[in-house]
């Protein structure tokens, strides 16, 4: 009895080890910044990389958005010279690393930030809105005109 008890535990322990990773792609201009979903994380690389990938690497930026309110705010601004400022706003963020294409900017004021965000309202163009619930990202970013593409992971049909 016990080692049936002991065989369950360990299969259990397994399966909820299993890391369920959801890639997203976002493209402007030939520019693409891979972001991978792992629970309440997201990690966004700069270039396209997938499960087949034999490593991701080591240069990234990290949003962690646990807890009873965590979300994720943030932007992805496509500039010249195929540069990608993320513009954090709201939860955790670190970088990783010095990526060359892919950095984290914060606005120091928040006067300055609503400036910014006032300026884009309607006409994202080269920025992208990022948020936790992609349902909520694609329709802020369809209703703001992103040319940014997004490429969403297949939903599994019911």
């Amino acid at each position: 009895m016990k080692i049936n008890c002991l065989i369950i535990l360990f299969v259990l322990m397994a399966l909820s080890s299993c890391e369920k990773r959801e890639f997203i792609y976002y493209e402007y201009d030939g520019t693409v910044i891979t972001r991978v979903n792992r629970d309440a994380e997201s990690y966004f690389y700069y270039g396209r990389y997938n499960e087949n990938s034999s490593a991701l690497p080591d240069e990234y930026i990290r949003a962690e958005y646990a807890g009873f309110d965590g979300i994720m705010n943030a932007y992805l601004v496509f500039e010249k010279g195929r540069k990608v400022r993320f513009v954090e706003m709201y939860d955790y963020f670190e970088q990783i690393g010095n990526s060359p294409g892919l950095y984290l900017f914060e606005y120091k004021e928040n006067a300055d930030f609503i400036k910014w965000h006032d300026s884009i309202a309607g006409d994202y163009d080269n920025s992208v809105f990022i948020y936790n619930v992609t349902d909520t990202e694609r329709l802020v970013n369809q209703r703001n005109n992103s040319k940014v593409a997004v490429e969403y992971p297949k939903q599994a049909k019911r």
